[in-house]
């Protein structure tokens, strides 16, 4: 388990304005997902040929799909060309992904096909939840085109929901407590006698305190 991840992930603006919609194969009545990319499409100029290929592979269309997965594709397909920096700005953007990447998608279809957000989670903290699984989708009704972006924001939202407390509160207290922490062991290594006992025991204390709040938050300590 790695240390709980509050900082809100932002896509990079050309990925987070690669757009996905639901579609269906009229014949069989089976629901897809598409993903475009913007390259050339209402930008006002054109400067690359307009991609108006659906993105993701064939076999992975009609299946469900994590967020990151999806985030994946649209990077790679915004840098092409493999390198030790498109290895780094992905590992960067799954990083801050965190737990919203397991985020799943698909397409379904009603009278028309709709496209489909659901959390990961299980045990009742979701709101609405039912026998303990979080069955909403957390695509708006009616919101048949959405970019990544506004797809992020709306896991974002929801993932915050499931703590009660707004994640980014959460987030400038922990960083609040380790700041402190850092204080209090400075002093212990650089003062003498009752001042350093003192600082030391500050420290200590404070550390107890984060293990407790990465307890509450992830269900297990994170490490040290």
């Amino acid at each position: 388990m790695t240390d709980i991840n509050f900082v809100a992930p932002q896509l990079p603006g050309a990925v987070a304005a690669y757009r996905l919609t639901p579609g269906e194969r009229l014949v069989e009545e089976t629901p897809f997902l598409v993903l475009h990319c913007p390259h050339g499409i209402g930008t006002g100029h054109i400067t690359r040929a307009a991609c108006v290929t659906n993105i993701i592979d064939r076999a992975q269309r009609t299946a469900t799909i994590e967020l990151a997965d999806l985030v994946r594709i649209a990077h790679f397909h915004d840098e092409p060309k493999p390198s030790i920096e498109r290895t780094r700005h992905w590992s960067e953007l799954y990083r801050q992904l965190g737990d919203v990447g397991a985020y799943t998608l698909h397409a379904d279809v009603d009278e028309h096909s709709f496209l489909v957000m659901n959390c990961p989670y299980r045990g009742g903290r979701c709101p609405g939840s039912q026998d303990g699984e979080c069955v909403a989708n957390l695509i708006p009704e009616g919101l048949a085109v959405a970019d990544l972006g506004t797809v992020l924001q709306l896991a974002i939202e929801h993932d915050n929901a499931r703590y009660g407390v707004p994640a980014s509160r959460l987030a400038a207290l922990r960083e609040t407590w380790v700041s402190r922490k850092e204080e209090a062991a400075c002093i212990r290594e650089t003062a003498d006698g009752w001042s350093a006992d003192r600082a030391g025991e500050r420290a200590d204390l404070v550390g107890r305190m984060l293990a407790e709040l990465d307890l509450a938050v992830n269900g297990e300590r994170a490490p040290r």
